[in-house]
C-alpha cells in the first residue's frame, strides 16, 4: 500500500467507500483516506471541498476508470434542466472530455453523451486538447511571488540574526515560529509532488521554483542552526 496514490476525490466518505467497495469486488485493491489523514492530497483532479480520497496502485488506474465509466448510467431526461453541463457549448463539453480528472467520471460521461447526441465524437475531438493539457500540467507551476518574498525575507533575517548588533532589533526571531514559515515554503516549492491522471507522480512546481525552494529550505535551516549556536 506504500505505492498507493490518489485516484479520485469525493465530497463525502460514504461516496468514496461505495466506489471503493465496487472496485474491491472486481479485484482492485484500494483504500479511502480522509483529508485529515492524507498527506498526499495534491493531485490533478482534486476538486474544491472534496475531502475524501480513493487511493490505489497507479497500475490499476485505467482498469478502475474504465470500469466506473462503463458502470455510470446517464439519463439526460432525469437531469434537472438547470444542470450546468446542459448549458455548455460544444467547445466546453469537449474541454471536459479532455480533462476528466477535473470534472469527475459522471460529468465526463455526460459530456460524451451530449456530444454524441449532436453527432460529435468527443474522444476524437478532445485528443489534441488533452495532449496539450497533459504537457502543461507536467511542466509544473511557477512560484507565487509574494510567498517567495516572504520566504527570502524571513530566511535573510534568521541568517543575520546571530550578529550581535542586530540581536536587540530582530531577536524576537529566536522565540517565534517565523523561521519555520520559510522552511515550510521552501519544502513545498522544492519537494511537493502531484499525481497525474495516469497515476505518475511529478514535482508540483517547475525547475526554477524548485531551486528557489531548496535555497529557502536549506538556507533557513542553516540560519536556525547559527542562531542556536550564537544566541544560546
Amino acid at each position: 500500500m506504500n505505492n498507493y496514490v490518489s485516484f479520485e476525490s469525493y465530497a463525502t466518505e460514504a461516496q468514496a467507500k461505495e466506489v471503493s467497495g465496487q472496485l474491491l469486488a472486481i479485484g482492485i485493491d484500494n483504500k479511502v483516506v480522509s483529508e485529515v489523514d492524507n498527506l498526499d492530497n495534491n493531485f490533478v483532479g482534486s476538486r474544491f471541498a472534496n475531502k475524501h480520497f480513493l487511493k490505489m496502485d497507479k497500475v490499476n488506474f485505467e482498469k478502475a476508470r474504465n470500469f466506473l465509466i462503463e458502470k455510470t448510467i446517464i439519463n439526460i431526461e432525469e437531469l434537472d434542466k438547470d444542470y450546468l453541463l446542459l448549458q455548455f457549448s460544444n467547445k466546453e463539453l469537449i474541454d471536459i472530455v479532455a480533462k476528466p480528472e477535473e470534472w469527475g467520471i459522471y460529468n465526463y460521461k455526460l459530456a460524451l453523451t451530449l456530444l454524441e447526441q449532436k453527432g460529435i465524437n468527443g474522444i476524437i475531438e478532445a485528443r489534441e486538447i488533452k495532449e496539450t493539457h497533459l504537457k502543461t500540467i507536467a511542466k509544473g507551476k511557477k512560484a507565487n511571488t509574494t510567498y517567495l518574498l516572504i520566504g527570502y525575507t524571513f530566511m535573510i533575517l534568521v541568517l543575520i540574526n546571530h550578529l550581535s548588533f542586530l540581536r536587540g532589533i530582530i531577536g524576537f526571531l529566536s522565540f517565534t515560529f517565523i523561521p519555520w514559515i520559510s522552511v515550510f515554503i521552501g519544502w513545498a516549492y522544492a519537494y511537493s509532488k502531484k499525481t497525474l491522471p495516469d497515476g505518475n507522480r511529478i514535482f508540483n512546481f517547475n525547475k526554477t521554483t524548485r531551486i528557489h525552494g531548496k535555497i529557502l529550505f536549506f538556507g533557513t535551516l542553516v540560519g536556525i542552526f547559527l542562531k542556536a549556536i550564537f544566541l544560546n
